[in-house]
């Protein structure tokens, strides 16, 4: 406002207004008849001076798409498996986008180079933030490699929440949303599922807490014990029953060393409450005899209890930089898989949004 106001008095023009009728004025060719040179030299004066008192703006930052993970480094690797020698290889990838829009504006090809460098099968995406209407619009954009698809926005809250999966080959049958009820939770578009010929593959944004712990009730007691039972009785259909990959944001850090700190004060914050912390282990990862899901955390099975990897970071008071991060998004398997897991990683290295791509092969 103070640049256009500068702009204008050198003009000789009228100063006063909304920013609005500023701009206006401004775009408009100046008038500077009847003014002698020596005038219009002295009108420009102030403009000048007024810019050589005010500080240069830095410009914005580019968005940071690549990090460096030294503190500690990332778990090593398995190596990549070819698939002409497996070709029964499954490799599923994961990743809370924070609004697939704002992280196809920072970079166009981030979604499909990630899926590439993965070779991955099936790509599951949560807290997409996109409405029904733009789906078409966004299906044109994203994973071309990838013809089975599927979205399920948020219709409670528009903008909000939704996930959304991509497979490379047909599905045994068309994948589906929100399975079991869902209470507090109905229409915010948080499952999607599919059934592969050899697997059950769903993917999930688990409700959090929320502020002042809100929805901690609601989660724990209603979504948790629904979302177990669903997996287990997936896990139980067929002849002889299928096995389960459950991947997505699932919003706890399970054990201390998923969390970079401070763990007396987040014992009071949504993600590390005793009550989430318990949920996961007692009906996510209990045997399915004693009323859990019976599944296994693949980062753990593949890279130990000491491992030590985050995949959300908070854009507040650079978190990032300093590694101070939680890991609250899982690849889980069924006790039938654990020993087919070849490799399970966090992509530390990619930026974009405030959580990390995770998979599992």
């Amino acid at each position: 406002v103070a640049e256009l106001k500068d702009l204008l008095r050198a003009r000789g023009q009228r100063v006063g207004g909304k920013k609005a009728e500023l701009v206006e004025r401004a775009r408009a060719p100046g008038d500077d008849r009847g003014m002698t040179a020596s005038s219009r030299s002295r009108t420009r004066a102030p403009a000048s001076a007024s810019a050589s008192r005010r500080k240069p703006q830095n410009p914005k930052p580019p968005p940071r798409m690549r990090w460096d993970v030294t503190d500690p480094p990332l778990p090593p690797r398995a190596p990549r498996l070819d698939r002409a020698l497996h070709p029964s290889k499954l490799t599923v990838l994961s990743w809370n986008v924070n609004s697939i829009r704002a992280l196809l504006d920072k970079d166009p090809d981030i979604l499909d180079e990630v899926a590439e460098s993965e070779d991955a099968d099936v790509v599951l995406l949560q807290e997409t933030k996109l409405q029904t209407k733009h789906v078409p619009e966004m299906d044109a954009r994203v994973l071309a490699k990838y013809p089975y698809r599927t979205w399920n926005c948020s219709t409670s809250r528009l903008g909000y929440s939704g996930t959304a999966m991509f497979l490379r080959r047909e599905p045994t049958r068309p994948p589906w949303h929100d399975p079991f009820e869902m209470d507090e939770f109905e229409g915010e578009g948080r499952v999607v599922c599919a059934e592969l010929p050899n697997v059950f593959v769903v993917g999930a944004y688990c409700p959090n807490s929320g502020e002042g712990l809100a929805r901690l009730r609601a989660r724990t007691e209603s979504w948790d014990p629904r979302m177990a039972a669903y997996l287990t009785s997936l896990q139980a259909s067929g002849d002889g029953g299928k096995p389960v990959v459950y991947c997505g944001d699932l919003n706890v850090a399970n054990e201390p060393i998923d969390l970079w700190g401070n763990h007396a004060a987040n014992s009071l914050a949504s993600g590390y409450t005793p009550e989430e912390r318990d949920s996961f282990k007692r009906l996510l990862l209990g045997p399915i005899g004693d009323g859990g899901a019976g599944l296994v955390d693949t980062f753990r099975e593949a890279h130990g209890a000491d491992a030590k990897a985050f995949t959300y970071f908070s854009y507040r008071a650079g978190a990032r930089p300093r590694n101070r991060g939680w890991r609250i998004d899982y690849a889980l398997v069924s006790e039938s898989l654990r020993g087919e897991v070849h490799d399970a990683f966090i992509r530390g290295d990619v930026g974009g949004s405030d959580h990390c791509p995770i998979g599992v092969v």
